[in-house]
């Protein structure tokens, strides 16, 4: 098998700014056919008023969710990976469709 040196990989995401975006979430999460979230962050972000509001909206609308916050600068990701493997999730799937899928 030749493995190129070089390659890339594209991750498009989609940002909500601004005053109650998080209130988005329940309509984005319906969107997505997301059953489970599984947020990775550190204890500062997790600490936040913002974050707090977050949780709230996902507890609100009864959607389940992990957190995992031990993430640092250059963490390597043997730690997420521990993690992972402990945690009671179902089987994880990419969150997003393409622009195909969604008509």
């Amino acid at each position: 098998m030749n493995i190129p040196n070089v390659f890339t990989f594209l991750c498009p995401t989609k940002v909500y700014l601004g005053v109650n975006s998080h209130k988005k979430l329940r309509e984005i999460i319906a969107f997505l056919g997301a059953k489970h979230l599984f947020f990775v962050t550190d204890k500062g972000v997790a600490a936040t008023e913002m974050y707090a509001l977050v949780e709230k909206t996902l507890r609100e609308n009864r959607i389940t969710f992990e957190v995992f916050t031990e993430l640092t600068l250059n963490q390597p990701t043997k730690l997420w990976k521990k993690h992972m493997r402990h945690t009671e999730l179902p089987k994880l799937r990419p969150c997003w469709r393409s622009a195909a899928a969604a008509q």
